[in-house]
């Protein structure tokens, strides 16, 4: 896994936790189609597209950045 992978999922994992918030009930605030599409981003198998990530940044109140370590 590259390390852009762990790091967007590790950070989206932390985040969702802290919030205290289901694999669904991101995937319904990102427009996702299932909670196989967060799971799998938190697995790192892939990556959220561009326009995904910043709605995930919106949710959780963070910097695109912060979900790529920048």
């Amino acid at each position: 896994m590259s390390d852009l992978r762990k790091t967007i999922s590790k950070r989206l994992a932390e985040a969702r936790a802290k919030a205290g918030m289901t694999q669904q009930q991101l995937a319904d605030a990102i427009g996702a189609s299932h909670r196989s599409v967060i799971c799998h981003y938190e697995k790192g198998t892939c990556l959220p597209e561009l326009p995904k990530l910043i709605e995930i940044a919106k949710v959780f109140n963070v910097s695109l950045d912060y979900l790529v370590d920048l």
